[in-house]
């Protein structure tokens, strides 16, 4: 006696399939300032050419790259005031920290 048999019935299911898409745009959902603590919290999302969400990262910005990004230093460009920061300076400092994480 057999426990299973040959059949052909077309049964639909989801399936989760780990796949790599190319992210070509990164934008800043959230920073988040704790002057108190003196860290930044940077939450930024990935797109793929279709502007699809692709996955969110979060950066922490703390220590001596929280001290570079707080002060006037030319790194960021002439004229940088000590005390603030742009979007372009975040920029800078999310690729210095991932490249310390992937070093």
């Amino acid at each position: 006696m057999s426990n299973s048999r040959e059949i052909g019935i077309s049964i639909s299911r989801y399936k989760n399939v780990l796949v790599e898409e190319k992210a070509v745009k990164e934008e800043l959902v959230n920073v988040n300032h704790n002057m108190a603590d003196k860290h930044i919290t940077i939450q930024s999302r990935f797109l793929n050419s279709a502007g699809e969400f692709i996955k969110e990262d979060t950066t922490f910005v703390s220590g001596e790259e929280y001290a570079l990004l707080m002060s006037d230093s030319d790194i960021f460009g002439v004229g940088k005031l000590s005390g603030v920061f742009k979007d372009s300076d975040l920029w800078y400092m999310i690729d210095k920290i991932r490249g310390k994480q992937t070093s």
